[in-house]
């Protein structure tokens, strides 16, 4: 698993020597960009737009633009300015009730590992939070960006979840939300509430599969195996001397996405066999409001 963050955390005078791991990883299958008559891949030059030159590093400056066209070079310390003395430091600034925190600002969630030889400490921290029941919030130097992130427990592992800003939220008074005294129809509510009961279930996130990305594995796999057949050629050698299907590599990568996809197609036609059944009863309900109000349903529940 690539490393995403090497520093330490300080917990009061204890400092924590600690290594964060990406809690997820994308599975987003890469395409390259290529020439359409010959397959050479793509590149892609700074170009002056004012001037037409190609532009070397040494050539680019950053700068801020303050006024349509009008822009304030900024030398590289200008843009260090403000940074925390020590970037590599997560100092626990408070901790606070994990309701206290509005789950709009999480933005990324990291695992948290110690170095070596701070097993001691680092379970040290974990207790304490978990005795606590609270979570831990300071401030981090990440991807050269300030962050607010918070430290809980889950399970044997601290998690790290980095944070946006308050300041970064848009307002939402901006955008012209319904009013929350807008009238709604007895009849329609009792409705879509019936229709929300029928629905509803568990959370079982693994049963959620992306369909999509499978079905263009599968492409992929059928695309390469005739290329292959077309052109008669040989599965590359590994670095062993031994043969590499190709194929068998494609079929066993996809093995996990093609189950996931057949789980996801089970999923899918159980929940259009719900959502029948709710259409089948808001018709009752449509036909008959009365018979399927709240009060009949708990008059003829009570005899």
């Amino acid at each position: 698993m690539p490393t995403a963050w090497k520093g330490t955390i300080s917990f009061g005078l204890v400092n924590i020597p600690i290594t964060l791991y990406p809690a997820f990883k994308s599975r987003d299958l890469e395409f390259h960009l290529l020439h359409k008559e010959d397959h050479g891949r793509i590149g892609y030059q700074k170009v002056c737009k004012k001037c037409g030159r190609i532009l070397a590093p040494d050539d680019i400056v950053k700068a801020f633009e303050h006024e349509k066209d009008s822009y304030v070079p900024m030398e590289k310390d200008e843009l260090e300015e403000g940074k925390a003395p020590n970037t590599r430091n997560l100092e626990i600034s408070l901790f606070v009730k994990d309701g206290e925190i509005d789950s709009k600002l999480y933005e990324r969630p990291y695992y948290v590992m110690p170095a070596k030889k701070a097993e001691n400490l680092y379970v040290l921290l974990r207790e304490a939070i978990r005795g606590s029941g609270m979570v831990g919030v300071g401030k981090i130097q990440f991807g050269n960006k300030e962050h607010l992130a918070a430290l809980k427990c889950d399970g044997p592992a601290i998690m790290l979840n980095l944070m946006h800003f308050m300041e970064e939220m848009e307002d939402p008074k901006s955008l012209d939300f319904p009013s929350l005294e807008t009238a709604v129809g007895k009849k329609e509510l009792d409705l879509a509430k019936q229709l929300v009961g029928t629905l509803k279930g568990h959370f079982q996130p693994e049963e959620f599969q992306n369909t999509h990305r499978a079905r263009l594995e599968e492409t992929i796999q059928e695309k390469v195996g005739r290329e292959m057949a077309k052109s008669g050629s040989v599965a590359p050698k590994g670095g062993d001397g031994k043969i590499i299907d190709l194929m068998e590599r494609l079929k066993l990568s996809l093995q996990k996405g093609a189950k996931g996809a057949m789980e996801g197609k089970g999923a899918k036609e159980s929940k259009v066999s719900r959502v029948a059944k709710a259409a089948k009863a808001a018709k009752a309900v449509h036909a008959d409001p009365e018979k399927h109000s709240e009060k009949h349903y708990h008059r003829k529940k009570a005899g």
